[in-house]
């Protein structure tokens, strides 16, 4: 498994010495990290679905809600329409029922218009494919706005890439061909040339890869064609459900999330800073900035000798839950206080309840009036 420690270089951490020098330079030097994951996940799994076939609403959509898990949907606008090269074949199911997915949680993203390879096709209609589909989807579709692209056929290049990124959060290619992890690296993937799982083998392959994203702390997106009906790539209905249930034994170790929720994560986790400061012996205070309007739960590993005699405290002294990993300390911050400070002691040391004099006033208001 990749060390938690690796997270740390992706991670700014300013430590200011405010006192005590003598006593810190006999103390080791804390290394930390913001971890990407949620609260206890290792690495995070995207289920996601192409060409809108007919299965996906009948038979993967109800499977995935039995576990609780939402998909990702790429849909071909000239094919929920019925027009183009999808008037006569494989007609997909009412646009009403795709409006009711989105409605229970699904994602519906663009797979185009009409499916067409955009490396092969002029610049002009290469950029009216990636822009009328999100706008009639996004037309379709009122309460999340369109932001996670499938290429057709996984095709894509720098050009088309980059005229993408003006219009998506996340663009999707297919499996690796250099040899390289299934999985996206969440510190280093670029979110518009996401690597993908084609599930088109056996069940234990298909577990397997999830088992190498679990070790690697990584993001698997899972790309899945017709279930039950002709189609590249078919999957058994049997063979879905054994997966879907292989995956909800791996919690809480694996977070399933939608393309759009997981890249939202990774690009607020890319600004998180953790600001570390010395504020008297052996007592340091911790912040986390740059979370701005979203605040998701964030995991924080903290290296230090001994990480067992330390704890993590709120400003009152309430101790926040923690556990130990590898050589680290590791805890979720509290999501009530994502802008607020939390502090580092040891646990031997007697806590002092420290008040703000506005918290004082405050305390002292409520005292009298009782």
């Amino acid at each position: 498994m990749k060390s938690i420690k690796e997270y740390a270089a992706y991670t700014l951490l300013s430590i200011s010495i405010l006192s005590f020098r003598s006593t810190l330079e006999a103390q080791p030097g804390i290394e930390a990290a913001v971890l990407p994951w949620p609260s206890a996940s290792k690495a995070a799994v995207s289920i996601t679905f192409d060409d809108a076939y007919i299965s996906h609403v009948s038979r993967a959509m109800p499977l995935l809600e039995n576990h609780g898990f939402r998909g990702t949907f790429f849909l071909i606008v000239d094919k929920l329409f019925r027009q183009g090269k999808y008037i006569n074949h494989r007609p997909s199911t009412p646009i009403s029922e795709w409006q009711a997915a989105a409605a229970r949680g699904h994602e519906m993203a663009s797979h185009t218009v009409s499916h067409v390879p955009l490396d092969a096709i002029e610049a002009q209609q290469m950029r009216a494919e990636l822009i009328h589909s999100k706008a009639i989807l996004d037309s379709l579709f009122l309460g999340e706005s369109v932001v996670s692209l499938a290429y057709p056929f996984s095709r894509t290049n720098a050009a088309v890439a980059e005229e993408a990124r003006l219009i998506y959060q996340s663009g999707r290619v297919g499996p690796p061909t250099d040899g390289s992890a299934v999985y996206n690296d969440p510190a280093t993937a670029d979110l518009m040339s996401l690597k993908a799982f084609f599930p088109c083998s056996t069940v234990a392959q298909w577990h397997s890869a999830v088992e190498r994203t679990i070790a690697g702390n990584g993001w698997l997106v899972e790309a899945l064609h017709p279930i039950d009906e002709p189609g590249f790539c078919r999957v058994a209905t049997e063979d879905f459900a054994d997966h879907l249930h292989y995956l909800s034994q791996q919690q809480p170790a694996l977070w399933v999330a939608p393309v759009r929720d997981v890249v939202k994560r990774i690009r607020q986790w890319r600004t998180v800073e953790l600001q570390i400061e010395i504020i008297s012996e052996k007592v340091y205070q911790l912040r986390i900035i740059g979370t701005h309007s979203y605040q998701p739960d964030w995991q924080v590993a903290l290296y230090l000798n001994d990480p067992h005699l330390w704890r993590v405290e709120e400003e009152n002294g309430r101790i926040v839950s923690s556990t130990m990993e590898e050589d680290a300390l590791v805890f979720s911050w509290p999501q009530h206080r994502a802008n607020d400070l939390l502090f580092l002691r040891p646990k031997d040391q007697t806590h002092t309840a420290q008040y703000s004099w506005g918290t004082l006033k405050h305390a002292i208001r409520k005292r009298l009036e009782h």
